[in-house]
């Protein structure tokens, strides 16, 4: 579904998403 997009994306746009890289 698209929300699991948007979940995917929020992810990636995270603060902890960028520590993590």
């Amino acid at each position: 579904p698209e929300n699991l997009v948007a979940y995917a994306e929020s992810c990636m746009y995270s603060p902890k998403y960028r520590n993590y890289r």
